[in-house]
């Protein structure tokens, strides 16, 4: 896949990169996972479809902080 800008391919990775941390720490604790239902999986993509658009300005604040 790949994406209109360099803003929305970073959003992309940045945001991966930020659910496998969350995963990584989730299997360390050793205890067996809670896995959420397809209806609130699917609830919670569609909440962040209203995030879209913004990758330039989550982008450009990063690039700000450097």
């Amino acid at each position: 896949m790949t994406r209109a800008t360099l803003a929305d391919a970073f959003e992309d990775l940045y945001f991966f990169e930020k659910a496998a941390q969350t995963q990584m720490l989730a299997f360390s604790s050793g205890k067996p996972l809670a896995v959420l239902s397809d209806d609130i999986a699917k609830a919670t993509a569609e909440g962040w479809k209203s995030y879209r658009g913004m990758a330039q300005r989550h982008f450009n604040s990063l690039k700000s902080a450097l």
